[in-house]
């Protein structure tokens, strides 16, 4: 029998099993790590804002295995469609081509195994005379070296084999010498999977004919084996007629020529879609012919020869063909070669290729043309890979051909800030590539900063989404940007100095050859300064002259203060002092700046407090004077210290003139920090200072009119001491924070001491700050554990307030994890307290830089029901989150893992 139009048939079965390899290649492989973690940013009553990170749950991925062997039969028995048929004559060895590929998810092996349908099978022929060979080069042809998996028909293993890959088979056998005409045999291969015996690909049955006739062998060579853009492939289809009467010629009709027709369809360039470009003039034996070309847009259906073929070659031209001018007789050889381009930009991987000819044979009962198809001759697109990483919106930006003098400035930033570059990563490679980003060695930046990299959400850090131990931006097409930030933490520590040059590096994951260089440069580094000085009532300056003060014993003496911060950031400066032995000081905020001490500024403080660059604050330093102080002149000076950089302070230098009194220190003044609902305790000394024994009355003044309690050494509640001159008691007091106490809310709690018989007092200050809460992330994913591909993750965040006060501002992000599939419509608010009024869930497609994408199933290719095209979600919340406030069913959405 002949096989008509076959070569349409196996070049389906060749695109078939391309496709299949490459959607083999999408399932995660076992053992990937699916992570989320999640984050948020919010709020307090005071307008500061936090950003809280959830723990992180991974999943594992699970083993899966599979085995596909192409081509496959029809199913019948016989099959009536068999998935390969060729005629031989007795005698003659046949070679038919399979390929194997590894379906599963993990490295696997197959063992393999000659199939022969005896019932159908009418010549004779053992399994024993039947060997499969490991097609090393895929050209379709038994080569020299390449090995036998199968002989003698006992099975035989291949492998490792590692996930979606695909090798090629050939199966090969005599017919036997003596085979007559109309005998036919039925062989197939069956593959087993070694990890997993329930996988089994089984029948795949070809037909061999045995002819008396001719049969014609077909040959087809792909040189070189391994091209990039821009090279030549050269195609070389040779055979000869090795049966026993002539292949006549078939007519083809639209150029009125009658030959043997030698044709092929132009290979496909899998990016655009259409034809490779042919090059040059095709050339073919025996001499004589003539070539031809099918336009673009012919059809290609039906036998080769009603094609709409020409003689003049056109741009696109879908074949080529070369027809002989008459028969080829028994014995003689043939010939067809041809030229393509490898165009610019076309997809890496193998480019599989068979030719075909087309001749009458001498049997006026089988339908005619006879059809026989080459070998596959796979040729490697070989993979470019190529980075780029620049400015923000310019990733080609720097001199050809390194592209890695490119920079970017700030030129002045401060210590204690940070500063935020935007840098644009291009892959100009030819596939997907998983493009690293690294500080590079060659950066400047002192070991003591912080580099943060986020995606473009400026929220998000880089994840390792292909496990290399190199944080990486995610699967980007080729020709496909994506925006990182680069955060540079510059410590309070940091002194003046620049440039400084952070270099960062953008390599290809594809081959670690390949990458880029960009530099994010801060110019210079201006340090935390401080300026202290007397008061002077001009805003910005300070009076460096020294200052006297006349005070009594038991008393004290107030100095006005000037403190500018001088740094570039927001700064807190300790305050201190140098005063004679058993002198005190206490620091108070002048706050309305008029060099006095009034009512209202009596809170004492250890520091300034948060000072803005650039800004002065006016204190007041209260210095108490013993009571057995001698009269005389005595130094003292006060210091700004930076609390950002402690190695930058200021002091001013003053005196005091001790008059030559009764008199009593409470000392000394606190600060601390304590919750809503909670108690704090400072100790204390009362000292008489003065000369004359006394009972000292003990009173308190609270700023929130909260509740204190004086305790002595046994913790027992008192309300006076008795103390002779130049005694002390040690003291504690409690104070009560009511349960209702905001976050952030400031206790001043001024403690006297006030002597009964000579009335002189002394106070101590305790401050008490009430300390914000904070947000909790709780990360959960069901199913949890170890899960196969294909699986649905769900993925959930329950949130709480940790704290005593209210969260405000709060929205939650999320990344949808590599190789993952987010399914639409999964995403939920869950259930919010009541104080949450509204959860808007926003999706983006482009890692965080905007939020308006909406999901749509099928969306990036995935199945149904899925989208491929989301890469996060986020939940922004109305409302604020109370105190102890909680989800009760949190936060969600779901992934299928490819």
């Amino acid at each position: 029998m002949n096989k008509r139009f076959l070569t349409l048939a196996v070049l389906v079965l060749v695109m078939v099993a391309m496709f299949a390899a490459s959607a083999f290649a999408q399932t995660t492989p076992a053992g990937t790590q699916i992570r989320n973690r999640a984050s948020a940013t919010y709020e307090d009553l005071l307008g500061n804002t936090y950003t809280s990170l959830s723990n992180e749950v991974i999943t594992v991925v699970l083993p899966v295995y599979g085995v596909s062997i192409l081509p496959d039969d029809s199913g019948e028995t016989p099959p009536v469609t068999p998935a390969l048929t060729q005629n031989a004559i007795g005698g003659q060895t046949v070679y038919y081509s399979y390929t194997l590929s590894n379906t599963g998810n993990d490295n696997d092996s197959y063992s393999l195994l000659p199939l022969i349908d005896a019932a159908n099978t009418t010549m004779t022929l053992a399994l024993a005379g039947v060997t499969i060979y490991h097609d090393v080069n895929g050209n379709g042809v038994v080569d020299g070296g390449e090995p036998a998996i199968s002989a003698g028909g006992v099975p035989g293993v291949y492998g490792p084999m590692a996930a979606g890959a695909s090798v090629n088979l050939i199966v090969a056998y005599a017919v036997p010498g003596a085979a007559t005409a109309g005998q036919v045999a039925y062989v197939g291969v069956q593959g087993t999977s070694v990890a997993d015996a329930g996988q089994v690909d089984t029948r795949n049955y070809h037909l061999t004919n045995v002819v008396d006739d001719a049969v014609m062998t077909a040959n087809l060579a792909g040189a070189p084996a391994l091209v990039y853009d821009g090279d030549l492939i050269t195609y070389t289809f040779t055979g000869s007629n090795t049966g026993t009467n002539s292949a006549n010629g078939v007519t083809v009709a639209s150029v009125a020529l009658t030959g043997v027709l030698m044709y092929d369809i132009v290979p496909l360039n899998p990016a655009t879609g259409n034809p490779l470009p042919v090059f040059g003039v095709p050339t073919g034996s025996p001499a004589g012919g003539t070539v031809l070309y099918l336009p673009t847009g012919s059809s290609t259906a039906g036998s080769p020869e009603t094609w709409a073929w020409s003689l003049v070659p056109a741009a696109g031209d879908i074949a080529v063909a070369y027809i002989t001018n008459g028969a080829i007789v028994a014995g003689q050889s043939y010939s067809f070669q041809y030229q393509v381009t490898v165009p610019v930009g076309m997809t890496p991987g193998v480019l599989n290729n068979t030719v075909a000819l087309a001749y009458v044979d001498n049997n006026v009962v089988t339908p005619d043309p006879t059809v026989v198809t080459s070998n596959n001759a796979p040729v490697t697109v070989g993979t470019l890979a190529t980075v780029l990483i620049g400015p923000a919106g310019n990733p080609g930006a720097g001199t050809a051909p390194n592209f890695d003098d490119d920079s970017q400035t700030v030129p002045t930033a401060y210590a204690n800030t940070s500063v935020t570059f935007v840098n644009t990563i291009r892959n100009d490679g030819n596939t997907a590539d998983a493009v690293n980003v690294l500080l590079d060695g060659t950066s400047t930046i002192p070991g003591t900063w912080s580099v943060l990299l986020y995606y473009s959400d400026g929220v998000t850090p880089l994840a390792d989404t292909d496990f290399d131990g190199a944080p990486d931006v995610g699967v980007l097409a080729p020709g496909a940007s994506t925006d990182i930030v680069v955060r540079l933490v510059i410590p309070g520590s940091q002194g003046a100095g620049g440039p400084f040059n952070a270099v960062i590096l953008a390599r290809s994951a594809n081959d670690p050859l390949a990458d880029n260089l960009t530099t994010d440069i801060v110019g210079a580094v201006l340090p935390a300064t401080v300026n202290i000085g007397n008061y002077d009532g001009v805003a910005g300056t300070t009076n460096d002259a020294l200052v006297n003060q006349n005070g009594n014993p038991g008393t004290f003496v107030d100095f006005a203060l000037d403190v500018i911060n001088g740094g570039g950031s927001n700064d807190n400066f300790t305050l201190s002092s140098a005063l004679p032995g058993g002198w005190a000081v206490t620091f108070h905020i002048d706050a309305n700046g008029n060099g006095i001490l009034d009512a209202g500024e009596l809170t004492p403080v250890a520091s300034t407090g948060p000072v803005a660059a650039g800004v002065e604050i006016n204190l007041i330093a209260r210095v108490n004077v013993p009571a057995a102080a001698a009269p005389g002149v005595n130094p003292v000076s006060f210091t700004a210290t930076s609390s950002v950089n402690g190695a930058q302070s200021d002091t001013i230098a003053n005196t005091v003139t001790v008059n030559t009194l009764a008199s009593v220190l409470f000392d000394p003044d606190n600060a601390g920090n304590a919750t809503a609902g909670g108690t704090i305790v400072y100790a204390h000394t009362v000292t008489n200072t003065g000369n004359t024994g006394d009972t000292f009355d003990l009173t308190y003044l609270s700023s929130q009119g909260w509740t204190y309690v004086f305790l002595d050494a046994t913790s027992t509640p008192i309300t006076s001491l008795l103390l002779a001159p130049g005694a002390s008691a040690n003291i504690t007091v409690r104070l009560t924070v009511p349960a209702g106490a905001s976050v952030g809310t400031v206790e001043v709690g001024v403690l006297t001491a006030t002597g009964q018989v000579t009335l002189v007092s002394d106070d101590a200050t305790d401050v008490t700050t009430i300390v914000a809460g904070n947000l909790s992330l709780v990360k959960a994913v069901s199913p949890a554990g170890n899960q196969a591909p294909g699986t649905d993750l769900s993925y959930t965040v329950d949130y709480q307030n940790l704290g005593s006060a209210t969260l405000t501002t709060i929205v939650v992000y999320d990344v949808v994890p590599a190789w993952t599939q987010f399914l639409v419509g999964s995403e939920t608010s869950g259930t919010a307290p009541a104080s949450v009024t509204g959860i808007a869930i926003e999706f983006s497609d482009d890692n965080g830089a905007t939020w308006t994408y909406a999901p749509v199933s099928g969306g990036g290719g995935a199945p149904a029901g899925y989208d491929a095209n989301v890469t996060n979600v986020r939940w922004v919340f109305t409302g604020d989150l109370l105190a102890g406030g909680s989800s009760t069913a949190g936060l969600g959405f779901t992934v299928r893992i490819q």
